[in-house]
């Protein structure tokens, strides 16, 4: 994707920059979003992005979400 670049945070750890960060309007139902994936180049889906649940960093047990 032209206008993207991947950035080093530290602890080994990288992150993509993308030269239009923002692709909708806030008063809007979003028309497409950036799908990111580690060692691929962004590219933009038309659409919401699906949703994404991160279990606690400090979590010790399995995490589960219930969906029912």
């Amino acid at each position: 994707m032209r206008g993207a670049r991947l950035c080093e945070l530290g602890k080994g750890e990288m992150s993509f920059e993308v030269s239009e960060p923002i692709l909708n309007t806030p008063f809007e139902k979003p028309k497409e979003y950036w799908d990111i994936q580690e060692g691929e180049e962004p590219q933009k889906r038309p659409g919401r992005h699906p949703p994404v649940v991160l279990p606690p960093r400090d979590h010790e047990q399995d995490f589960a979400c219930n969906t029912t």
